[in-house]
């Protein structure tokens, strides 16, 4: 069983504001929507709420799950977010489709966290950063994430 994981779509972070970057989020969402997939919505802590158009499609969806976090690696809420998921839903969760904001720090240091437990699966066009995003990119592959 797969998620979907969303890091840092928050008001303060200029980069969750990307036109490009909040479609293809929605999209992902809309197909774990379909597919009846888990949600892990991550927030940095003092950072601002969830914008306003990836919240208004997680509302009302009966697997989400919210975790905040107050450094850039999340991946400890994350796992204990999927660990309450698969112990409500009866399944083992393996692989997460990973997006957010910013490439080269939450996303980034996310993911290391979270590599050796699950296969990861990020999407290029749903990450984004006001620095670095291609070098956040080519760090995400070189601790061994997927790149779609």
């Amino acid at each position: 069983m797969q998620a979907l994981v969303i890091i840092d779509m928050q008001s303060e972070f200029n980069s969750a504001h990307d036109a490009k970057t909040k479609r293809s989020i929605i999209n992902q969402i809309k197909k774990a929507k379909s597919d009846n997939i888990p949600i892990v919505n991550v927030s940095y802590t003092g950072c601002g709420d969830t914008i306003g158009a990836i919240k208004k499609h997680l509302d009302n969806y009966h697997l989400v799950g919210h975790t905040k976090k107050n450094m850039d690696n999340g991946s400890r809420g994350v796992q204990y977010v999927i660990k309450k998921f698969e112990q409500t839903l009866g399944e083992k969760i393996e692989h997460l489709i990973i997006t957010g904001v910013n490439t080269e720090a939450c996303v980034l240091d996310t993911c290391r966290g979270l590599v050796k437990k699950f296969k990861l699966t990020v999407i290029k066009s749903g990450c984004n950063s006001s620095y670095y995003h291609e070098f956040g990119i080519e760090r995400l592959k070189g601790i061994g994430a997927n790149i779609k």
